[in-house]
Order: C-alpha cells, then structure tokens, then sequence
C-alpha cells in the first residue's frame, strides 16, 4: 500500500499515543541532553529522540550544539563559535538562521525541545 511504502522510505512514521507522553518526554529530554553535551567534545553521535514518535532522527553536530545551547538558556550561535572557531562566525550564524527557519519547528513539534 502506498502508506507502507511511504513508512519505508521514512517519509512517514508512526505516532505513539498520546497517554505516557509526559513520561517519554522526560526519558528522551535526559538522553537528548545526555546527547546534546557529547556534541560539545566530538561528532560521534548525529541524533536526537522524539518522545512523540519513540524513534530517533538525525541531527548534525551543529544542530546540536545549538540545542545544548538552546537548553542551557545561551546564545547558540556563540557557543557553537566558541565550539567551532571564531573564523567561522558568518557561517555558524547563517547555519543557526536556517535552523531556526527550517530545523527548529520540526523538532519542536516532535517534541524533541
């Protein structure tokens, strides 16, 4: 059918039911968290988890590294400067300005921030 073939082609998937939501958005919000502070010492993990969905998606370090900042209450894009190299200033703020655009509403409304 074509909602399978469009489960599998991760265009689509699964919600999980609304009762346990708080429960699952306090597990994933720790692992996120968890997730969110490695990024800040290396690339080895690209994820976040969604607490709507129960599945992970991928996130690239930068996302990260704006969302740790985003948590801790920081500016994003200085972090990820002081992170990245104050020589890569102009991209870091274009990169946050996209994410913000683009990025950002996604991952709030799959509840992973």
């Amino acid at each position: 059918s074509a909602v399978m073939e469009l489960f599998s082609l991760y265009v689509i998937e699964p919600v999980l039911a609304p009762p346990g939501l708080d429960q699952r958005h306090a597990r994933t919000d720790r692992l996120n968290r968890a997730l969110w502070a490695q990024a800040i010492v290396s690339d080895d993990i690209s994820a976040a988890v969604s607490p709507v969905t129960g599945s992970g998606l991928h996130t690239s370090r930068i996302e990260q590294i704006f969302l740790a900042a985003m948590v801790r209450q920081g500016d994003p894009v200085a972090t990820a400067t002081d992170i990245i190299g104050s020589e890569h200033t102009a991209e870091i703020s274009s990169a946050f300005a996209r994410f913000e655009a683009r990025r950002l509403p996604l991952l709030k409304s799959l509840g992973v921030i």
